[in-house]
């Protein structure tokens, strides 16, 4: 079980590694009005021009706020130009691995939790434990919707290998340690 519980969370780091990260900032086009970056939105693409984020258009829209509700809300601006540019949840696929392992962490020595200090989403990654005619293993599922897009196709199979390099790696590693002590201790 311990087994099975170290090569799952050393294919999940494996799957982390693995993982395309998104660049800090998104690219800026142009078209007849001006510079803009796409940012979806509910599911569809918007464009953010450049002009929307200008000091004059934000106090229009602030005065308008203020005459329709009275107050203003900062989530209802459109911010800076910059924080339009910049891309908020960058890295959340690549940290979303490690999430689902909590429970089944047990006493899995080098086991570090999330490997973040975000917190993470609820129910996006699941680890389940399964147990059938005595075969012993553990299952995890990333349901980011966009998972797909930032691994390689061959994701498993890939992983599975880095993973059995590591665990053998580390095996041998404890095993020249014992030798090492064993023959110090016999020479001594």
């Amino acid at each position: 079980m311990q087994a099975t519980k170290h090569m799952l969370i050393v294919m999940a780091q494996s799957m982390g590694a693995m993982t395309k990260q998104s660049p800090k900032r998104r690219p800026v086009k142009t078209d007849n009005h001006g510079s803009y970056v796409e940012r979806w939105k509910n599911g569809t693409v918007r464009k953010d021009y450049k002009w929307m984020h200008s000091e004059e258009r934000q106090a229009a829209q602030i005065s308008s706020m203020k005459a329709t509700w009275g107050k203003v809300y900062k989530s209802r601006l459109l911010g800076s130009w910059e924080s339009a540019q910049a891309i908020r949840n960058r890295g959340l696929a690549k940290r979303s691995w490690l999430w689902g392992l909590s429970s089944i962490k047990g006493d899995v020595a080098g086991f570090t939790g999330a490997g973040s200090h975000r917190p993470p989403i609820a129910g996006v990654v699941q680890a389940h434990s399964i147990n059938a005619q005595g075969v012993i293993g553990h299952i995890l599922t990333n349901r980011l919707s966009y998972i797909n897009a930032t691994i390689p196709p061959n994701y498993q199979q890939i992983a599975e290998s880095k993973a059995i390099n590591k665990v053998m790696k580390q095996a041998e590693m404890k095993m020249v340690r014992e030798f090492e002590r064993e023959i110090g201790r016999v020479a001594a």
